[in-house]
This record gives structure tokens, C-alpha cells and sequence, in this order.
């Protein structure tokens, strides 16, 4: 194992914060900059800026209060999920650029696991190669992410268990479309990708050659032992700063979260099931990290081009915080609100 991932100084757990004007939230706590979140059993998974290293710390939060994992720090925020092995016990998957060292191959990004009773770290070994390997996800010790292929520009989805043989290939899934509307796509990324009993969520972004800039992002839902998609939801990416984030599955639902840089009103928390009507429910114009629980949410009230601090003095310029909140008010909304 790389040095660079032995275990680091903690952080201090971060103190209370004052709630903010919203009477649904149950515990407020500051953010230095904005953030993905996951969250399982009421252990949630963020990345915590640190000023005094001018990176992020993997950081876990739960009733012992926040703690930094034994992880080497990016200078971006982690692309990282928390779930369970195949014994249920909770484990962290994170993709890291850690260039050349043992376990990974010569260069890019490659996938970790870290036990959390423990603080283990190990690569990901039947998964890894020599291109980039991206947003994770684990669930009962089956995981899923993309693969940069054409110097990232065409990433594929695949699926793999922990456990299985590092000469047994990964298994390829429906991801970013190829075509769409009898086009073409260019451009595609995967954004995020969310794992839980079989099904897979992911929110996935494309443009077209004659699209002017402006990009499609889309959530869609694979069905693992069907091999079967679906489209869940679009959106045009560019008007507004408008774009999908925070899947998570709770009460056989997929939700996720529409933000935006300025705010619109199709901006809110969205669930999905298939056979059902689409759930729609109000909250705050902007975040950058969202996760539900079922009985309520965790949100990460920042925007990705928001500066949180001044960096010369270090003075709060916006309100940037980690709210968790009791359930939101679902209404039922038509289908054609988010297709």
C-alpha cells in the first residue's frame, strides 16, 4: 500500500451550528466548500474541505459526530459511496488518482475500498486498470462504476463482485446513451451512480453536435439481473446552471435533486418508481449534494461555483452548511414535469 494512504489525524468533531430558517431541520453543521453526499443507516459520507491542507478529507458524520477516514486527501471533492459488504457490514468505495503504486496500475484512478470498523483500505484489485475507474458505488459487496475509454470522452458502466476473480472480466451495463432522438451523442460523462438491491441509478450527461453548448442530463434506471434501462428523467444543462444530483434509493423509490446555481421552479427533490406516479417535493433553489433517507433527507446547501469563505481572510461570504431534515412534503406531479 502507497504511504499516502496510511491513516491520517482525525478532524476534530465540527461544532453545532445554528439552525437556519427552515422548521424542518433537525441538526445543522457547517460546510467550508460544497459537496456530494451519501448516506447509509444514519451514517452519512461527505468530503470536507480543510483549509489547513488546501484539499478534502474523506469525512464520515453520524452520532459520534464527524471524523476524517484514513484516506489520502484530493484536491477535489471524492468521488465516493458508502454501502455494505457481502457480510453487511458498512464499507466505503472511493475512486482516487494515485499514479503509479501497488494495487493500482501506471497511473489514472483506481477504486479503494475502506472497511469502516476497521479503517482498512485496499484497492480494488479485480476491478483496476490502467484507465480511469469512476464514480463508485457498493452494495452487499457488489459494486458498479465507469470506465474511461477515449481518453474519457466514451465512459462505460460496469458491475463486478468484490469477491470475484481479478481474471474474471467486469460485467459491461447499460450507461451513457450512444444515440438519442435519432442522434449521435458526443461529450458523455457519468455523474453519479447509486447501487442498491439489483437496481442501479445513474445520472448520466451528453450534448449533440448541433446542440449549441447546452447539454442533456438524464437520470436513468438499470436493472441489474434484466440487463434492462430505462429513462427516468431529463433535463437541458446550461439554462439556469440546472442539473441533477443526490441519487438514493429508500422505500423502493429513486429520488435525486434538481438544483441550481440561481434558482428556478422546477428546483427540488424528485422520486420515482416504476408503476407509480412521480413525487415531487420543495426545497431549498441550490445544492450540491442530496441524499434520502425515507423519512427524511441530508442536504448539502452550497452551489458547485459558490465560494463559502473568503480566502484572503477567511470571513463567511455565504451560508454554506450540511442540514439534515425531516421528510419533505411529496405531492404527486405528472410525468411530463420530468421528461
Amino acid at each position: 500500500m502507497n504511504a499516502r494512504l496510511l491513516t491520517l489525524p482525525a478532524l476534530a468533531t465540527l461544532a453545532l451550528a445554528p439552525a437556519i430558517a427552515q422548521a424542518q431541520d433537525t441538526a445543522v453543521y457547517p460546510l467550508e466548500r460544497p459537496t456530494q453526499v451519501r448516506e447509509l443507516d444514519g451514517t452519512v459520507l461527505y468530503s470536507a474541505f480543510d483549509p489547513a491542507i488546501d484539499g478534502y478529507r474523506l469525512t464520515v458524520r453520524d452520532a459520534r459526530g464527524a471524523r476524517a477516514l484514513p484516506v489520502q486527501p484530493s484536491e477535489t471533492p471524492f468521488e465516493a459511496d458508502i454501502g455494505t459488504n457481502s457480510s453487511g457490514d458498512p464499507q466505503v468505495i472511493f475512486s482516487l488518482d494515485v499514479g503509479t503504486q501497488e494495487g493500482g496500475q501506471a497511473g489514472g484512478r483506481d477504486l479503494f475500498v475502506l472497511t469502516l470498523a476497521s479503517g482498512e483500505v485496499r484497492p480494488v484489485r479485480n476491478a483496476n486498470t490502467g484507465l480511469d475507474e469512476r464514480s463508485p458505488t457498493i452494495d452487499g459487496g457488489r459494486i458498479a462504476f465507469s470506465r474511461g475509454f477515449d481518453e474519457g470522452e466514451n465512459p462505460v458502466v460496469y458491475t463486478k463482485r468484490l469477491v470475484a476473480p481479478r481474471e474474471r472480466p467486469s460485467t459491461r451495463l447499460s450507461g451513457v446513451p450512444q444515440r438519442r432522438d435519432g442522434r449521435d451523442t458526443t461529450a458523455r460523462s457519468v455523474s453519479e451512480l447509486e447501487l442498491e438491491d439489483g437496481l442501479l441509478g445513474q445520472i448520466v450527461t451528453y450534448t449533440y453536435d448541433t446542440a449549441g453548448g447546452l447539454r442533456t442530463n438524464e437520470v436513468r434506471q438499470v436493472e441489474l439481473d434484466e440487463r434492462s434501462s430505462r429513462q427516468v428523467a431529463t433535463l437541458t444543462t446550461g439554462l439556469n446552471g440546472q442539473f441533477f444530483v443526490g441519487l438514493s434509493f429508500a422505500e423502493d423509490y429513486l429520488a435525486w435533486y434538481e438544483t441550481s446555481n440561481i434558482g428556478n421552479s422546477s428546483a427540488g427533490a424528485y422520486r420515482y418508481q416504476p408503476g407509480r406516479a412521480y413525487r415531487f417535493a420543495e426545497a431549498p433553489p441550490y445544492l450540491s449534494g442530496f441524499a434520502w433517507t425515507g423519512d427524511g433527507t441530508w442536504q448539502a446547501r452550497a452551489s458547485f461555483d459558490q465560494e463559502c469563505n473568503d480566502p484572503s481572510t477567511g470571513d463567511a461570504v455565504e451560508e454554506c452548511t450540511l442540514a439534515r431534515t425531516d421528510d419533505l412534503a411529496w405531492e404527486i406531479i405528472g410525468a411530463h414535469r420530468v421528461r
